[in-house]
């Protein structure tokens, strides 16, 4: 298992139909590598959740046509898939007594990545490599 801190860019977009593609696209013509996507939406607005491997290319190429990017600390958690991974890191947060402000997993059924925010990425880095 690898533990890493990261970074994740939340990028304000209109919601409607089309956006991710656009966001997607943004990135593949910066040449920069997704390691994790996610969204969501409410309302008039959706966030779309991204991890890549040149998070300050993205953020500048995003900004310069108009989007509100915003990066937060997260940890990056990867390893091997198996049966009961995810419960194991997670415990060992609970244990730790860390509250997760956000959470999203990914498996292939051979590797896994788990991204994990919380208010402390240090401490809950650390909590995890236990």
């Amino acid at each position: 298992m690898s533990v890493a801190a990261s970074s994740q860019l939340m990028v304000t977009v209109p919601n409607r139909a089309g956006q991710l593609a656009r966001v997607l696209g943004v990135v593949a013509q910066a040449r920069v590598n997704v390691l994790d996507c996610a969204g969501y939406a409410g309302g008039a607005e959706a966030c779309i959740l991204l991890v890549t491997s040149n998070n300050a290319k993205v953020m500048t190429a995003l900004r310069r046509i108009g989007y509100e990017v915003r990066k937060d600390k997260v940890v990056l958690v990867t390893g091997k898939d198996a049966v009961g991974q995810g419960a194991r890191i997670l415990k060992k947060v609970a244990d730790a007594k860390i509250n997760l402000r956000l959470v999203h997993a990914a498996g292939t059924g051979r590797r896994y990545l788990i991204v994990l925010k919380a208010a402390h990425a240090h401490r809950l880095a650390a909590a995890v490599r236990k």
